[in-house]
């Protein structure tokens, strides 16, 4: 069975980026939020996705 899911940063920020323009369009509040990513898995790390909306 291959890999699922992106195998690079370079694929792993186009997803993110998907992803997130998505909950947008879907109305979702993503203003400087923090997302905790826990797992009760010992073998998988916990991180923590911190998102900041960009002034342009």
């Amino acid at each position: 069975m291959g890999r699922q899911g992106p195998t690079t940063k370079e694929e792993l920020r186009q997803s993110l980026g998907e992803i997130i323009q998505q909950a947008h369009n879907n109305g979702v509040d993503l203003n400087d939020g923090a997302y905790p990513l826990q797992h009760d898995d010992p073998d998988i790390p916990d991180f923590e996705l911190m998102l900041f909306q960009l002034k342009s």
